[in-house]
C-alpha cells in the first residue's frame, strides 16, 4: 500500500508550520536541515531572526533584554575545532544528542525538536510537570473506583520503545481494563505521523477518547491548539472517537501551603491591591520594624503538592475572550475549513523538496503554510489574506553587525519585515530619512509606523556613520529634552545612593511553601553604596559594597529578607536605584505579600527606587522620552547588556566565568536541587557567582558616573 504523505511530520512539525513559520518549521525538521541552514548562513545566503518573547513571569529577564534564540545556537556551531571553548564542545554534544532520527520507530520520544526544551531548566520542569500530572490522574483513578464496582486502572507506556508503545496501546484500549494510558502511542501512514498522548482518559461505556495534553505554563497558548489537533487526527485516523479534548496546565493562582480556592487572586493580583492600599512609609517606620535581630517568617519543609489546586485541565481555546470556545469545538470549525488530510499533504512535498528547491521556498517573502484564528473563530491562511503578512523569521542573508531596521526597539517583527521587503532595504545607510517615499505607511490613516524612539535612533546613528571621527560623547545627549534629562540627573544629587540589583531561580512546581509556578526567587543580590559624590567606580575603595548569596537548599527569602533588609538601611536614608525597576520591585512585592512580618520596609523600598533605564527607556506615565541618551552601539536596545559597554567598553564581563543572568539561576538550580555538591559549590562556583553579582551592581555605577560626566562636559562647554 503506497503512502498517503511524501514525508514523516512531527508534532513539532506540525506546530511550527500552522502556527509560526514553515521555513522555521523546515530549519529545525531534521538534523541534515540544520546543518545545511547553518552552512546557507556561513556562506551568507540566509539569515535568521528569531528572539523569545516575554508572554508570563518566568519568561522575565532583568536586563530587560530578550534571547535571540538561533543565534545563540547558531554561535555554537561557528568553529566545530573550537578546542578551547570547552562549554560550546558540551553544548554541541548536547544539541546532537537532542535530534530525533525520523526513521528511528524504536525511540521513545517522537515528538520532533523542540528549540525551547534544548535550554536545561525546561526540558527538567517540563519532565516533572509531566510526572506530577500522571500522579494526579492516578489519584483520580482511586478516588473514582471507590464509587463503581468495576474498578478500572492506569498504565503508564513512556519506557516502551515507540513502536512497543503502538501494539501495547491497541492491547490495552481492547482490554477494556484502563480508565488513563499515560503516553499512549499512535501512527498513521506507515509511521509517517507519530504521537504519543500524555493523557488519554478511556470511557469505556461509549468508547469514546479524551486527549489531554500537559504543558509547563500557565495558560493556553496557540501552538498548543495544533499540538492537540495533531493528536486527534490521528487517532481519528486509527478509528478512536474522540468526543473531548483539553490542556492540562498549572493554575496562576495556586500556592503550595495555602489553602486553595480556585476564585483566589494569584499572586501579581496581591501585589497590586497590597500596593494599591498601601500608604506612604516613612524611612523612621521602616527603622522601628526593623530593630533589633531580624527574623523572617520561615515556612518550613514545603507541604504535599495539591494536585487539584496546581492543575487545571483547561477545555477553552487559546486568547483572552472571556467567550471563547472549546478546543474541540475549534478543531471542528477548522476541520469545517480545511481538510487536515490535505494541509499535511501539501507541508511534506515541501518536505521532500531537495536542498535547491527548498532554498527557494526559505527566500519567499511569506510563511505560506500559516493559519491563524481571527476574532470570529473563522480561520485564515495568511498568504491569502487581503493585507500581506511578510515572514521575518528567515530573510536572504544581512550582516547584523551593520545597522539595520530589525534592531528598531517598540516595533514588532512583522512590521519590520513588511518594511524590508516593501522598500527593497534593510541597512539604515541606505535610507536618507525614515520618511523615504520607498518606506510602506498604515493603510488606514498613512501614518508612519515608526515611532519617536526609533527616529531618535535613525538620528545619532546617522550622525555617527557620517563621519565617526568627529563624532563626541554629548552627541549621544538628546539635547533637545535637555530639561527632562536635568531633571532626572538631579534625583541623583543627594546621597547615600544604593544601587542594588537581584538574581533569582524559579521552578514550575513550587519548592517552597508560599511560592508559586515560575516565581522567581530571590536567592543573591549585590548593592554598591555611594556615600558622596567623589564615588568613582574604577576606585571601588570611594564605595560601600554588601553582597549575600545563599548557601543552601532550604528557602532562600528568609535570610535573604533578613540580609537585604539590614544592608539596604545600613548607611541611613538614600535613594534606591535598580535596573529595569520593575522586576526588582516585583520580587519585592511577591516578598511583602508572602512575607508580611517586614512588610512596611520591604514596600518602602518599592516606594522609592528609581530606575536607572530611564535614561534609556521612554515611560510615557512618568513623560519620559525614549533615548535620552543613546549611544551608536546600543543598537536600539536599552538592557544594561548593551548601554554600558557603549559607554565604556573597557569595563566588561569577559574576565568572568558566569556572566549572564540566566547562567547565574540555572547554576543555583542546580546547587539547590542537589546536583553540585556543597565542595564543587564553596570551593569554585560560589566565588563565580558572588563576582557576577558585584558586577552588575558596579556597571549600573559605570552607566550612572558616565552620564553624569558626558553631561557636565556639555553644559559647560555650551
Amino acid at each position: 500500500m503506497s503512502k498517503i504523505f511524501s514525508s514523516k511530520l512531527t508534532k513539532e512539525d506540525f506546530k511550527r508550520a500552522l502556527s509560526s513559520c514553515y521555513k522555521e518549521m523546515w530549519v529545525l525538521h531534521s538534523q541534515e536541515n540544520f546543518n545545511q541552514a547553518l552552512l546557507w548562513n556561513k556562506n551568507k545566503v540566509l539569515q535568521f531572526n528569531l528572539k523569545n518573547e516575554i508572554s508570563e513571569e518566568g519568561d522575565f529577564d532583568s536586563s530587560g533584554s530578550s534571547i535571540d534564540l538561533f543565534e545563540t545556537y547558531f554561535k555554537i556551531f561557528e568553529s566545530e575545532n573550537d578546542s578551547e571553548n570547552l562549554e560550546n564542545a558540551e553544548l554541541r554534544k548536547k544539541w546532537k544528542e537532542k535530534w530525533l532520527d525520523l526513521n528511528d520507530n524504536s525511540a521513545l520520544d517522537v515528538d520532533g525538536f523542540d528549540l525551547t526544551k534544548f535550554e536545561g531548566e525546561s526540558i527538567i520542569d517540563g519532565n516533572l510537570v509531566g510526572e506530577a500530572a500522571k500522579q494526579y490522574f492516578e489519584s483520580l483513578n482511586i478516588q473514582t473506583n471507590l464509587n463503581r464496582n468495576q474498578k478500572l486502572k492506569t498504565f503508564d507506556l513512556s519506557g516502551l520503545p515507540f513502536v512497543n508503545a503502538v501494539e501495547k496501546t491497541k492491547e490495552l484500549i481492547n482490554s477494556k481494563e484502563y480508565e488513563y494510558l499515560f503516553e499512549a502511542a499512535f501512527e498513521y501512514d506507515d509511521f509517517n505521523l507519530r504521537t504519543r498522548c500524555d493523557i488519554l482518559e478511556i470511557n469505556n461505556h461509549n468508547d469514546t477518547f479524551k486527549i489531554i495534553e500537559i504543558k509547563a505554563t500557565s495558560k493556553v497558548k496557540e501552538d498548543h491548539f495544533f499540538d492537540l489537533m495533531y493528536q486527534y487526527f490521528i487517532l481519528e485516523k486509527n478509528g478512536l472517537k474522540i468526543n473531548d479534548v483539553a490542556l492540562g496546565h498549572i493554575r496562576s493562582n495556586y500556592i503550595r501551603g495555602q489553602d486553595f480556592n480556585e476564585f483566589n487572586l494569584n499572586l501579581s493580583e496581591m501585589c497590586e491591591q497590597l500596593i494599591e492600599d498601601y500608604p506612604i512609609i516613612s524611612f523612621e517606620e521602616c527603622l522601628a520594624e526593623i530593630n533589633g535581630e531580624i527574623i523572617p517568617e520561615n515556612y518550613l519543609e514545603a507541604d504535599d503538592l495539591n494536585y487539584n489546586g496546581f492543575f487545571i485541565i483547561d477545555e477553552l481555546s487559546y486568547g483572552e475572550s472571556q467567550k471563547r470556545l472549546k478546543i474541540f469545538e475549534l478543531i471542528k470549525i477548522f476541520e469545517s475549513q480545511f481538510e487536515i488530510t490535505e494541509i499535511i499533504k501539501q507541508i511534506t512535498e515541501l518536505l521532500s523538496l531537495g536542498f535547491e528547491d527548498s532554498l527557494n521556498l526559505l527566500l519567499s517573502n511569506n510563511c505560506s503554510t500559516v493559519i491563524k484564528k481571527n476574532l470570529k473563530n473563522k480561520f485564515v491562511k495568511i498568504s491569502e489574506s487581503d493585507n500581506p503578512v511578510y515572514c521575518h523569521h528567515v530573510i536572504a542573508y544581512f550582516d547584523k553587525n551593520k545597522e539595520n531596521i530589525f534592531n528598531f526597539t517598540n516595533i514588532n517583527k512583522k512590521t519590520k519585515a513588511l518594511i524590508h521587503y516593501e522598500s527593497q532595504k534593510i541597512y539604515l545607510d541606505e535610507f536618507k530619512s525614515l520618511f523615504d517615499s520607498e518606506i510602506p505607511v498604515k493603510p488606514k490613516d498613512k501614518s508612519t509606523y515608526f515611532r519617536p524612539e526609533n527616529f531618535r535612533h535613525f538620528e545619532v546613528y546617522k550622525k555617527f556613520h557620517s563621519n565617526p571621527a568627529t563624532f563626541r560623547d554629548e552627541d549621544i545627549i538628546f539635547k533637545e529634552e535637555k530639561n527632562i534629562l536635568e531633571s532626572l540627573l538631579a534625583k541623583y544629587t543627594s546621597f547615600p545612593i544604593y544601587m542594588y540589583d537581584f538574581e533569582t531561580v524559579k521552578w514550575a512546581i513550587p519548592k517552597y511553601n508560599n511560592s508559586k509556578s515560575y516565581q522567581q526567587i530571590p536567592f543573591q543580590y549585590s548593592i554598591d553604596v555611594l556615600t558622596d559624590k567623589n564615588y568613582d567606580y574604577k576606585k571601588p575603595e570611594t564605595m560601600k559594597h554588601f553582597d549575600f548569596l545563599a548557601n543552601s537548599s532550604d528557602d532562600p527569602r528568609p535570610e535573604f529578607i533578613k540580609n537585604f533588609l539590614k544592608d539596604i538601611f545600613s548607611c541611613g536614608k538614600g535613594i534606591y536605584v535598580a535596573y529595569n525597576d520593575s522586576f526588582e520591585k516585583m520580587v519585592l512585592k511577591q516578598m511583602a505579600v508572602l512575607f508580611p512580618k517586614y512588610q512596611k520596609s520591604l514596600i518602602y523600598i518599592v516606594q522609592n527606587t528609581i530606575d536607572l533605564m530611564d535614561f534609556f527607556k521612554g515611560n510615557s506615565k512618568k513623560s519620559i522620552p525614549w533615548f535620552l541618551i543613546y549611544h551608536p552601539a546600543f543598537h536600539g536596545s536599552y538592557s544594561i547588556k548593551k548601554t554600558q559597554p557603549a559607554l565604556d567598553n573597557s569595563f566588561n564581563y569577559n574576565d568572568l566565568s558566569i556572566n549572564k543572568g540566566d547562567k547565574a539561576s540555572q547554576t543555583f538550580r542546580e546547587f539547590s536541587d542537589g546536583n553540585i555538591s556543597s565542595k564543587i559549590w564553596n570551593s569554585k562556583i560560589r566565588p563565580d557567582m558572588i563576582k557576577y553579582c558585584n558586577r552588575d551592581t558596579l556597571a549600573m555605577v559605570v552607566v550612572l558616573q558616565r552620564i553624569k560626566e558626558i553631561f557636565k562636559n556639555w553644559q559647560e562647554n555650551n
